[in-house]
């Protein structure tokens, strides 16, 4: 819009309005408040269209997040039917141990430890 120039005036389809808004508007010009409130409901309008695609960039990140977030589950889960697999066996409870040192260990020095 910098190379044109502005129209002094614009103009509004009256027969295409609901009757409550042409009455809305139509109090509005005859006060001379028409202008802005025009200007105010298109500022509200560009700032809901900015927060509208914020709110779906954040929608994305959130799904993201919760999708990585499945994965870590089924990660975690699989490591626990691992533990599980360690866990299965007999557990073997031996009363007496038998042992013994060789002769050869025996000769060996460990003071020096």
């Amino acid at each position: 819009m910098s190379n044109d120039k502005r129209k002094p005036r614009m103009v509004l389809n009256a027969e295409a309005m609901p009757k409550e808004i042409y009455d809305l508007l139509n109090e509005k010009a005859k006060s001379r408040r028409l202008t802005p409130y025009i200007i105010e409901l298109v500022k509200k309008d560009l700032s809901n269209q900015k927060i509208v695609s914020k709110l779906d960039l954040l929608s994305d990140n959130v799904n993201l997040i919760l999708s990585k977030l499945d994965n870590i589950k089924l990660v975690k889960e699989s490591l626990d039917s691992e533990d599980d697999l360690l866990k299965e066996g007999k557990i073997v409870d031996f009363k007496e141990v038998e042992s013994h040192i060789s002769k050869e260990d025996m000769d060996d020095d460990y003071t020096d430890f």
